[in-house]
């Protein structure tokens, strides 16, 4: 190949290796067949490359991360340390493709619809150190005590935005500190220590569903659909520590879903440590104020990573007469969460339904959907 009697060899392998470094990943495919030299000059900057994400892959948003990209781009490019696919259209099907992937420490599939079944192909990954998992609504909290297991290296799972990451400070005299992994302990004797279940974004608020562990046996049938709205308060510019972060917390006085919306006439905000009533006092309104955790810390403390496996592996009574032992307490849990938040939803999060649901969430062979009301 020439013009005008110059050929790319004449270039040199420097001006090439500058060609091929201002490529994307999928350029580097069709770059790579039309000569000798530019195949030479893609692989060397495969080798070279540390880090992909949306832009680079040339995916847009929702879009699935097709045959040829996964299976071939991913796999050529082994020295990947950093992957970022947030808010694409990644299912279980795509996650082989990165069991390849040997060298990677960071990975972001956070908004995107994979399952606690299909993070099960991250084991083999023993370099990686972070994970996001947020708006992951399929991942059940079980997937991430077995991915600490057999992940050693894993000390960043997270499952929720990193502004509700801290010590929650609440105006009836509670301590509640969640966990990047969605993890929480609240300083009360009972409905204490859990995770949070599901976490639904609305662009301006969240809303939330939590499972808690060592819940009353009279409040059992309210696992799984608790819940509140929540709301990342602005800060003035001269208050910039960790600090004096605020978060505004709507939740039902009457039910123990949280309010459908926030409502739209909406405006008074209370001051940390104060509550105000709407609605004819069945909503609170309570602004909390957030600490942050001790330096280095990125997981839940041991022992209450012990409680929680405690409960994934707790099954109710065995049905009279039946010599198999009972269910796991936290599959119903779990479907419990995700039915109850999806009940009004109408958007992405809805479109798989089914049997997907229990496979998706407990990761583990499916029992009987019927048991659970799901088909």
């Amino acid at each position: 190949m020439s013009t005008d009697g110059l050929r790319l060899v004449d270039l040199g392998s420097d001006v090439l290796a500058q060609i091929a470094n201002c490529l994307t990943h999928k350029e580097w495919a069709r770059l790579a067949q039309v000569c000798r030299a530019f195949h030479s000059a893609v692989e060397e900057a495969r080798a070279r490359c540390t880090h992909a994400n949306v832009d680079t892959l040339q995916l847009h948003r929702r879009s699935t991360l097709a045959y040829t990209i996964g299976h071939f781009v991913l796999r050529s490019t082994l020295n990947l340390r950093s992957l970022i696919l947030r808010g694409t259209a990644i299912d279980d099907s795509q996650l082989d493709s990165f069991t390849h992937l040997k060298q990677l420490q960071t990975l972001d599939i956070a908004s995107t619809d994979v399952t606690s079944l299909g993070l099960r192909c991250l084991w083999s990954l023993q370099s990686l150190n972070e994970l996001d998992l947020t708006f992951c609504p399929y991942v059940s909290y079980s997937s991430v005590l077995e991915l600490r297991q057999h992940c050693p290296n894993l000390k960043l799972i997270r499952r929720q935005p990193k502004w509700l990451d801290g010590v929650f400070v609440t105006p009836w005299d509670e301590i509640h500190t969640y966990y990047p992994c969605g993890a929480f302990s609240f300083t009360r004797e009972f409905n204490s220590e859990g995770w949070v279940a599901q976490l639904r974004n609305h662009g301006e608020y969240l809303e939330n569903r939590l499972i808690f562990v060592d819940e009353h046996n009279t409040g059992m049938r309210w696992r799984g659909r608790v819940g509140v709205l929540l709301k990342k308060l602005d800060i003035d510019p001269g208050k910039s520590t960790a600090e004096e972060d605020r978060v505004l917390v709507l939740q039902s006085r009457v039910h123990p879903e949280p309010p459908r919306a926030f409502p739209s006439d909406f405006f008074e905000v209370p001051p940390p440590g104060q509550t105000i009533d709407l609605l004819g006092g069945t909503i609170m309104v309570s602004t909390m104020k957030v600490g942050p955790f001790e330096a280095g810390c990125t997981e839940p403390p041991a022992e209450l990573q012990t409680r929680l496996r405690q409960f994934c592996d707790a099954r109710m009574p065995a049905l009279p007469g039946s010599p198999d032992p009972g269910g796991l307490i936290r599959r119903e849990s779990e479907a419990t969460s995700l039915l109850s938040i999806l009940e009004n939803a109408t958007d992405h999060f809805v479109i798989r339904r089914g049997p997907a649901l229990v496979s998706a969430l407990v990761a583990d062979p499916l029992m009987e959907q019927e048991a659970l009301g799901i088909i």
